[in-house]
């Protein structure tokens, strides 16, 4: 299985995390999932709700409902969450892990802007009991 994310998207969700620095962006991702590829076709910035979003996020679930509702309307699917690492690194952490919803993708990106700045990014899949880090075709 491989993700396919749009180049504008993909400037989009960095602009979006750089934005939030040195919070936690998070956002939705809308899109089609197949049984060997997932395409993003729309995202959905959100406010990162957090008790602590300096090292977690937590999207509004009123915010969430009203977007998932829309994704459906425009005749997408909901296919995944984004959500950064400020000068982390660009794996899922423990609470990531545990708040995984089976069959949605999840990227991170690891955002360095302190130190030698960079931006990296992987996705997860939670597929039964297994997370895949899966391919990502920027196109």
């Amino acid at each position: 299985m491989e993700i396919y994310l749009p180049k504008d998207i993909f400037k989009m969700l960095v602009v979006h995390s750089v934005h939030e620095y040195p919070f936690e962006a998070c956002g939705i991702l809308g899109g089609e999932m197949g049984a060997s590829q997932i395409i993003v076709k729309s995202y959905f910035t959100t406010k990162n709700v957090s008790s602590d979003p300096y090292r977690e996020y937590l999207i509004d679930p009123w915010e969430e409902i009203k977007i998932l509702r829309f994704i459906e309307k425009i005749g997408q699917n909901f296919i995944g969450v984004y959500h950064s690492h400020p000068e982390g690194g660009q794996y899922l952490s423990e609470k990531d892990k545990n708040s995984m919803i089976p069959e949605i993708c999840y990227l991170v990106f690891s955002l360095r802007i302190n130190t030698n700045p960079t931006i990296k990014l992987d996705a997860y899949f939670k597929k039964d009991e297994d997370i895949l880090n899966l391919p990502i075709r920027i196109f």
